[in-house]
């Protein structure tokens, strides 16, 4: 039984180390220069990185004539009280009792364990004038445990102490997620004018995102309710909900659509988007497996309460349903603007998520970000965003000569899922802007 309680912690613990071992080494399609904003960028974005902030982007004249974005990453990870490398030493078969002892009463003192880790990679990024195409793979997983669900997994129905009592576990989870997607954005010009403005030279545009995604892979539990010791076996309290590699890595897929309109005056841009406007993704549940308490904690592989989820209990099936139909991508709408002045571009971002999703960031972003080019091929960046449950603060640097573009961040995140740090770097190549305006990083003349 022993042997049997670490496989499932040590299992658990291989999930976050995966997970981090993916954000430290693969990359993110957005880039670095919008992390060194805070992701203050809905309106700064041009070239490829308009695909993800505001496809209308795309056509605005100071953007380049084309770009490609090679190698750029976005790491982030955190989880407490409990932190990844502690983790670590349960997947390397090194948890004594001493430290399980200790991990139990760090979670008691604070009540819950929480955790995320996440990463993208795209294979491709690129822009053609008012075209751009992505092809992107995600890792993303969360993580909710209440100190009687540690108390369970760590040392099975009989607790800490070895006397049986019943363990709560209803609002603990955690999963783990890997999706790809392909998109093609797209944006054109539309005949917009203010005359308000004190700006003769102005541009409007609209602009459109179709994504597929794919789901791979899925690891997820979550709690049922109260447990009984004595009765664990056919409670299911928290039933591990997975997808098998031996049954492909195709358990999921759906369409998106996102919508963004752009207006440029001058040394001003501002824009609107709603991402995922449309999202028909959703998980493959005939696809999927379920192990129960049982067969995570019980000596016998193949404990009869595991299988396809066609042959789960019916409160397992219904959990599944309505909980992962949560793990998908819920609306987000975004409401930016961009002041170009001489040596300075400052940046303000408001965005809102519409429900729980794959998607870990903050539900709320109000932030400002501040780019600074004393030196015109040596922009220094820096932002700060109150967001669900905290903060964002970041900064950055980039070195930027002729057609090529590299920059460096670092973000400090603290919200509902606790505090974790990013880091980021991406390489741009990029063409001459159409209509050249105030330099900024993917709209600037060419050195």
């Amino acid at each position: 039984m022993n042997h049997c309680r670490h496989r499932f912690v040590s299992s658990i613990a291989t999930a976050a180390a995966v997970l981090l071992v993916v954000a430290q080494e693969t990359a993110y399609a957005q880039s670095a220069a919008a992390v060194g904003l805070a992701d203050n960028y809905t309106a700064r974005a041009r070239g490829q990185d308009a695909i993800i902030w505001n496809p209308a982007n795309l056509a605005l004249p100071d953007g380049p004539a084309f770009s490609v974005t090679l190698l750029p990453f976005r790491a982030f990870a955190g989880t407490t009280p409990i932190d990844v490398f502690d983790l670590a030493d349960a997947e390397s078969g090194s948890l004594t009792e001493a430290q399980k002892r200790r991990w139990l009463d760090r979670i008691a003192a604070t009540g819950t364990e929480y955790g995320m880790l996440g990463a993208d990679i795209a294979g491709v990024s690129l822009s053609w004038g008012r075209v751009g195409f992505m092809l992107s793979s995600s890792a993303s997983g969360a993580l909710t445990l209440g100190s009687d669900a540690a108390e369970l997994l760590l040392y099975g129905p009989r607790g800490a102490n070895g006397e049986p009592r019943d363990f709560d576990v209803e609002g603990s989870s955690f999963h783990a997620a890997v999706t790809s997607s392909v998109a093609l954005s797209y944006a054109r010009s539309v005949p917009l004018r203010i005359d308000a403005a004190p700006f003769p030279d102005q541009h409007a545009s609209i602009g459109v995102t179709v994504r597929y995604i794919t789901g791979h892979a899925l690891f997820a539990a979550f709690g049922l309710g109260e447990a009984a010791s004595d009765d664990l076996h056919s409670d299911l309290p928290l039933p591990l909900i997975y997808s098998d590699a031996a049954d492909g890595f195709d358990h999921g897929a759906g369409a998106a659509v996102d919508l963004g309109v752009a207006w440029l005056a001058g040394p001003l841009t501002l824009g609107v988007v709603l991402r995922d406007a449309l999202n028909t993704f959703e998980w493959d549940l005939a696809s999927l497996r379920y192990r129960s308490a049982a067969g995570l904690l019980a000596d016998d592989e193949d404990d009869p309460r595991s299988g396809p989820m066609s042959s789960a209990p019916h409160a397992v099936q219904v959990m599944a349903r309505r909980r992962l139909g949560r793990l998908a991508y819920p609306p987000v709408l975004a409401v930016g603007g961009s002041l170009d002045l001489p040596e300075l571009s400052l940046t303000l971002d408001l965005r809102h998520r519409f429900g729980e999703g794959l998607d870990l960031e903050p539900a709320t972003h109000a932030g400002i970000g501040a780019e600074y080019r004393r030196l015109p091929y040596l922009p220094l960046r820096a932002g700060l965003a109150a967001v669900s449950g905290g903060y964002r603060a970041a900064a950055g640097v980039g070195v930027e000569r002729g057609p090529i573009a590299f920059a460096i961040a670092a973000a400090r995140i603290r919200g509902n899922l606790g505090s974790y740090t990013c880091l980021t770097a991406s390489f741009t190549v990029l063409g001459r802007p159409a209509s050249p305006r105030v330099p900024h990083e993917n709209g600037r003349p060419a050195s």
